[in-house]
């Protein structure tokens, strides 16, 4: 995922790289501190991130300045982190299954790294045993709305994760990429649609 590009087909305004990346060099230590290193993308359910913390962009948002580190769905939907660092999923035109520009996330990345890697742990022991699919999604997310209860009980209301907790322990959190999409012609991201095929 190209995220400036992104932002740019969403017009959403880039101010600059993240306050993050600017500067010298980062040591090998300092880009693994943040965690952003350990958030993969996951297509199937269009989880998107940039690579490492000096990819993030500062972007303007009605909260003020936020650092931009992720995109998540087909639409203007991007994760960013707040001055207070606590993380949103901003979305300028509501486009997200919550229909709303702000949905909290985590009060931190920290947390945001652990809540997403509980969940991608989750959902590719759903993979390993795809022949009995649904079968094991309650036991799967019962465990991880437990620990977000107690991590971060503000994320656990009412908030982004127990939508795709509720996906995984019912049965239809994406496991394997949608033909459909490809075959009707719908890029992966906004910013495809007018490239030539």
């Amino acid at each position: 995922m190209n995220l400036a590009r992104a932002l740019a087909a969403d017009r959403i305004p880039v101010l600059r790289p993240a306050a993050y990346a600017a500067g010298a060099p980062q040591s090998l230590d300092t880009l693994f501190q943040d965690g952003i290193a350990y958030l993969a993308d996951y297509p199937p359910a269009r989880f998107h991130f940039v690579r490492f913390p000096d990819d993030t962009l500062a972007i303007r948002t009605p909260r003020g300045e936020a650092r931009c580190f992720g995109k998540y769905g087909y639409g203007g939907s991007y994760f960013v982190q707040l001055a207070d660092g606590s993380v949103w999923l901003y979305s300028p035109q509501a486009e997200n299954t919550w229909e709303r520009q702000w949905v909290l996330a985590n009060s931190s990345l920290a947390l945001f790294v652990q809540s997403y890697c509980r969940l991608m742990a989750a959902v590719f022991q759903l993979k390993a045993d795809f022949a009995h699919r649904g079968a094991q999604g309650a036991a799967l997310a019962a465990p991880l709305q437990s620990w977000l209860t107690q991590a971060d009980p503000a994320a656990a209301a009412a908030a982004f994760w127990p939508t795709p907790l509720y996906e995984i322990e019912e049965g239809f959190f994406p496991l394997a990429h949608n033909p459909v999409p490809r075959q009707i012609g719908i890029p992966e991201h906004r910013y495809q649609e007018n490239q030539a095929t």
